[in-house]
């Protein structure tokens, strides 16, 4: 994915581990989501087929949100149910223009 902020800086989404994008969960999502990776851990048996299966649902789960955020001006992007992508900008300067970044990172 690649698109324009409206302050001018573009945006790409073209490789892995990338500083500026993070995945949103809601908490109506989130329990769901916790239980079906302990039901994968608890409940994957033994062969390597069964942990491939176990692993293949969690990660086919449809809860999070794709967000990105610009690195010019600090807004946030998040992909919508639709795929419809909704800006929601700072209301200073003084806003951290990598809130998306690792922790392991900071």
């Amino acid at each position: 994915m690649k698109f324009e902020c409206e302050c001018g800086k573009r945006i790409a989404d073209q490789t892995d581990f990338l500083s500026f994008k993070g995945y949103l969960i809601s908490d109506q999502d989130f329990s769901g989501y916790q239980a079906a990776i302990d039901e994968a851990i608890e409940k994957s048996g033994t062969s390597e087929k069964e942990k491939e299966s176990a692993i293949m649902a969690v990660r086919s789960l449809n809860v999070f949100k794709i967000m990105y955020q610009c690195s010019g001006c600090g807004s946030i992007y998040i992909n919508d149910s639709n795929e419809n992508l909704h800006q929601y900008t700072p209301k200073n300067d003084l806003t951290s223009k990598k809130i998306l970044q690792s922790k392991s990172n900071a």
